[in-house]
């Protein structure tokens, strides 16, 4: 069975279809420095809940030691090195090498197969975190009474933050389609640029290596899909 279908099936299985008549389960994605996280609070002030796939993908790497252990293997890292800061190493090239590039002759590129293999071991672990927490936040709410709907909805609203949703292998996996609503952040690529300079203290390079790899093409004629330029 292919790493697609494994996903695939794990995905079914967890997420099952959406449940509109319950609550919406919403996706809020786009590429880096779009505003996904300035939306997601804005509808978390309106009573949504949210779920950020980032930070389970973070705690993930401190305290799920099968994963680390996956990830240090897959990568020949050290077991006491910091996992996310080597990944980064990896995946972008260093830092301080971009600095001696000029504007001219930089590519910007980036170690694709490093960031399937890193998604491929990752994914499906945030997928199944993902929905747990969904369940657990769904009875927790329900049971104090704050399951409600946000001004615009009908139904309790549920957010979850996902950067990657329209890149391999959760794509590929039709991750999207477990989703009533789908909110694709948007902007230029200037401003992109200028938000992440600012955001991760980064030069002009490095910002722009860190926005190719992030970007992709977004399916914004999908009738589910709400597109937000920012």
């Amino acid at each position: 069975m292919s790493i697609n279908q494994e996903i695939n099936k794990s995905l079914n299985q967890q997420f099952g279809q959406p449940a509109p008549q319950q609550f919406i389960r919403a996706a809020v994605t786009g590429p880096i420095g779009s505003g996904k996280t300035f939306l997601t609070q804005k509808l978390q002030e309106k009573g949504a809940i949210i779920i950020s796939w980032d930070e389970i993908y973070a705690n993930l790497i401190k305290t799920d030691e099968i994963l680390r252990s996956q990830i240090i293997e897959a990568f020949s890292l050290s077991a006491k090195s910091n996992i996310i800061n080597e990944l980064k190493k990896i995946i972008f090239g260093s830092f301080n090498s971009l600095l001696n590039n000029s504007e001219s002759n930089y590519k910007c590129d980036y170690n694709k197969t490093a960031i399937t293999i890193l998604n491929n071991i990752t994914h499906p672990i945030i997928a199944k975190k993902a929905w747990e927490m969904e369940t657990n936040l769904l009875i927790e709410y329900s049971q104090k009474g704050q399951l409600t709907p946000n001004p615009d909805d009908l139904y309790p609203l549920v957010v979850h933050e996902i950067p990657l949703l329209y890149q391999s292998p959760l794509y590929d996996a039709h991750l999207d389609s477990k989703f009533d609503r789908i909110y694709i952040c948007l902007a230029s690529d200037k401003t992109l640029i200028q938000r992440v300079m600012q955001r991760d203290n980064l030069s002009l390079l490095e910002a722009k290596k860190r926005l190719e790899a992030t970007k992709c093409n977004f399916p914004i004629q999908d009738p589910k899909v709400i597109v937000v330029n920012s």
